[in-house]
């Protein structure tokens, strides 16, 4: 999966179109976390890559509340994938109504079910398209975001976090 180092970036983010125009709708227009945001496009992409239907290419056309919706739902699919647990509120007989917005763009195909039982494989997945795809297709959009956020922070005289890009996620030691 690891791309060839004589592709131009140019053509890497030409590849990366779409990936690269959802994140920035995540963190840019709805202000979503950008760690969990290039983690849940890293996630969609292994996804894609073992043979689920693209949520990226249908998240493109659908409108924000729906994108916001999904990048709510990866973020639990994410913090389970680490940490093995759900959030308290979830009923251990209704694990997909946890993600409606995700199942139904994946033709209801994902389930907690194959999270739990391919947790590890998903994991080194997610990790792999981080480093491979995430980390270097959405440099630049990082790079703007913390750029507007110094220029909020200084107008409205409040600190702001830096973005912290995600590191070893999942990543157990054998």
């Amino acid at each position: 999966m690891s791309t060839s180092s004589h592709i131009s970036v140019e053509d890497f983010y030409a590849f990366h179109t779409i990936d690269r125009e959802l994140f920035a709708r995540l963190v840019i227009d709805l202000r979503r976390d950008p760690g969990y945001s290039m983690l849940s496009l890293a996630l969609f992409l292994w996804f894609n890559n073992i043979g689920f239907p693209d949520v990226v290419v249908k998240l493109r056309s659908l409108p924000d509340a729906v994108v916001d919706v999904v990048g709510e739902e990866a973020t639990i699919v994410l913090r389970y994938l680490e940490t093995g647990t759900l959030p308290p509120s979830a009923q251990p007989n209704a694990l997909e109504n946890l993600i409606p917005t995700i199942r139904g763009l994946m033709d209801s195909r994902l389930t907690f079910q194959f999270l739990q039982e391919q947790r590890i494989r998903v994991l080194n997945g997610v990790s792999q398209f981080m480093e491979d795809v995430c980390s270097r297709a959405f440099v630049d959009i990082v790079q703007r975001l913390a750029v507007i956020r110094e220029r909020e922070a200084a107008s409205t005289s409040v600190g702001h976090q830096p973005f912290v890009m995600p590191t070893n996620f999942g990543v157990r030691p054998p």
